[in-house]
């Protein structure tokens, strides 16, 4: 059976945002490694960023009680007039050139992923082809949505 035309195109362009409001992220989690040199290997400022014992604070730096049990490091991604995914191939550029590196981060317990964040009324409906998922994978970065 032969494929068509339209099948055979290159399915990793291929994506339909509908999101009205919504947020992309770069998420990090690891138990207990240093995560602040990320922003400077990826060229990035992280928005959110602590390690493992420091004291617990919001994000406009109240003191809240206890400590962070964990290091985190979440880099917001700009959308734009970008897809999701398109996205996600571009900042996946800047991932790969770091392979060892993140590979090395999740062999030593690292939880790496691409966090979106849907707002109100917003849908998404958006493809995520193969080749991007093996992309993610090669990488082991998983991906989450929440809406």
């Amino acid at each position: 059976m032969a494929m068509s035309k339209k099948c055979s195109a290159n399915a990793e362009t291929s994506s339909v945002k509908i999101m009205k409001t919504g947020k992309l992220s770069f998420r990090i989690h690891h138990p207990e490694h240093d995560l602040s040199s990320i922003g400077a290997r990826l060229g990035v400022i992280p928005y959110r960023i602590w390690k493992r014992g420091e004291p617990k604070t919001t994000p406009k730096g109240r003191r809240l009680t206890g400590h962070r049990e964990a290091s985190y490091c979440a880099i917001r991604l700009q959308l734009e007039e970008e897809s999701i995914s398109e996205t996600i191939r571009e900042f996946l550029l800047k991932l790969e050139q770091h392979q060892e590196y993140f590979l090395q981060l999740s062999a030593s317990g690292a939880k790496l992923e691409f966090y979106v964040t849907l707002s109100g009324e917003s849908k998404l409906a958006e493809e995520f082809d193969w080749k991007l998922l093996a992309r993610l994978a090669n990488l082991h970065v998983s991906f989450q949505i929440e809406g």
